[in-house]
């Protein structure tokens, strides 16, 4: 299955300094609903100050969308999804920013470079475990809950602290 055929997608947060959010990423999921509906999922996972997750959910319908607005679909609600995530993102770095009193940091422009899912690697680095096991807790995208309970079959070794 490549990428493309996936309901998500994983994008690295480039641009940033390494000690703001460390290690980071966005997860986005889309997937249909009842009655012309589809949810847009999104997950960011940050290394420092600790490692956290932060996400939410999206609901788009499709139901007397005129067609000469566009089509509301499962690429729309992933789009939506990561929209969100970069308003999240925003938020997150002020208040970043506000911890390590750098408030010129809450203004740096950064990048969602999607990329081939990294998240084996963090696993089996015993980076965001507890994160991704919430992800799979949270998420009702099918590709996605599936990789990541597969991904925890994988034998990892703890990192102290």
């Amino acid at each position: 299955m490549s990428n493309t055929d996936r309901d998500y997608t994983v994008s690295r947060i480039d641009g940033l300094p390494a000690g703001v959010f460390g290690e980071s990423y966005v997860v986005c999921a889309a997937y249909s609903l009842p009655n012309e509906a589809f949810r847009g999922e999104w997950y960011i996972l940050t290394q420092r100050p600790k490692e956290a997750l932060h996400h939410g959910t999206i609901e788009v319908s499709s139901k007397g969308v005129p067609s000469e607005l566009g089509v509301v679909d499962i690429d729309f609600a992933r789009a939506a999804a990561l929209a969100q995530a970069r308003l999240d993102l925003l938020d997150l770095l002020e208040k970043r920013s506000l911890e390590v009193k750098r408030e010129d940091l809450a203004y740096l422009p950064f990048d969602l470079k999607q990329i081939a899912s990294p998240l084996l690697g963090c696993w089996m680095r015993g980076r965001f475990n507890v994160q991704l096991t919430k992800v799979k807790d949270l998420t009702s995208a099918t590709d996605l809950s599936t990789y990541l309970r597969l991904m925890q079959q994988v034998q990892y070794t703890r990192r102290p602290g």
